[in-house]
């Protein structure tokens, strides 16, 4: 009865690690093979010296070529997407450390919302989007770290909760990609040749993030006039109206999750040594002036400055949002086009560059 259950656990063991490796490229699940290939990049040997962290407001506006060039310092981004906060940081500094050595800083940028997010979210963001959705994502990516890390937080802070329910459907990859898989089989004929084009298509974008030091924008972007074909006053305009009116309704604030990933961030930073190199996202500077936002923007800008004055290794290095006008963004209000990308690239420079050595 064991050997037929440890066979039977074998199979099973034996299936979903060939679905997790095999599926995730052939899938139209578009953001999750973006971060399985920065996973993937921060295996490799890179030796940077500086890291780019953070979601796509630093995935989509800062060009670590350039960053690299005009710093002297070689750059290597591994930005995330928005579902992933500290605690992805955390493990994926830990997956780069172990084939390289320590950067000399890690330069941490987020949209405001991310700071919102908890492990298990009673009111979704973006609307519409799963309650456990960054749960799902990072349990999705990282696996039996991630399980590690949420038990930690639970032994840290008991009273969270923590729907480990959760963690098995997210875990299986057979679950995460049956409606793909099955809706591919339903073509029949279609899905071989469908398949094979898209492994031929993500083996091609992951050479070219490595080419690029880890910029993703051609995962979104097949060029620079597809870039800027892109820009869409109308999603802006959506997108801004969405993100006031969640400001309006709420106050500033970071959840336990956000809060205590930070921290554990932080502490492991410190730790090595790393510096941790803070700065502000771009935003549509329609906010700017806007009474409705005005408060939320300021405790926000309030928390990101007080990180400088309470941990000796951590620098904040610009002093407010990159305003960007429509015309500089893409189709949400912190997305930038590529134009924009080199002009705040210039300035996040400027700023490394003057600090003391």
């Amino acid at each position: 009865m064991k050997k037929t259950l440890l066979i039977f656990l074998g199979i099973v063991l034996a299936v979903e690690s060939a679905t997790a490796h095999w599926i995730p490229p052939i899938t139209a699940q578009r953001d999750f093979a973006i971060l399985r290939a920065k996973k993937d990049l921060a295996r490799q040997k890179l030796d940077a010296e500086l890291l780019i962290m953070g979601d796509s407001s630093g995935g989509l506006g800062i060009d670590p070529l350039r960053l690299s060039r005009e710093t002297g310092l070689k750059t290597v981004s591994l930005s995330l997407l928005a579902p992933c906060n500290s605690t992805a940081h955390l493990l994926l500094l830990k997956d780069y450390l172990k084939n390289n050595p320590k950067p000399r800083a890690v330069l941490l940028m987020n949209a405001l919302d991310i700071w919102w997010r908890d492990v298990w979210m009673t009111e979704p963001w973006p609307p519409g989007t799963s309650l456990t959705f960054q749960m799902d994502v990072m349990t999705r990516l990282f696996g039996f770290d991630f399980w590690k890390a949420l038990l930690g937080y639970k032994r840290r802070h008991p009273e969270a909760p923590v729907p480990f329910n959760r963690l098995f459907h997210a875990f299986l990859p057979s679950q995460n990609y049956s409606a793909d898989l099955r809706a591919g089989l339903e073509k029949n004929g279609t899905f071989w040749r469908e398949s094979a084009r898209r492994r031929t298509q993500y083996k091609n974008q992951w050479r070219q993030l490595l080419e690029n030091q880890g910029d993703y924008r051609h995962y979104l972007y097949a060029d620079a006039l597809a870039s800027a074909k892109a820009h869409d006053e109308q999603s802006i305009t959506a997108d801004g109206r969405e993100d006031r009116e969640w400001m309006r309704r709420r106050s500033f604030k970071v959840s336990p999750f956000s809060r205590d990933s930070l921290e554990q961030f932080l502490r492991f930073t410190a730790k090595e040594g790393i510096e941790v190199w803070v700065a502000f996202p771009p935003l549509w500077d329609v906010f700017k002036n806007d009474p409705q936002t005005q408060k939320f923007l300021a405790d926000h800008n309030l928390f990101l400055k007080s990180l400088g004055k309470n941990d000796v290794h951590v620098r904040v290095i610009t002093e407010d949002f990159y305003w960007a006008k429509t015309a500089e963004l893409l189709n949400s209000v912190e997305h930038l086009t590529v134009e924009m990308q080199k002009r705040f690239t210039d300035q996040l420079a400027q700023k490394i560059n003057s600090l003391p050595k």
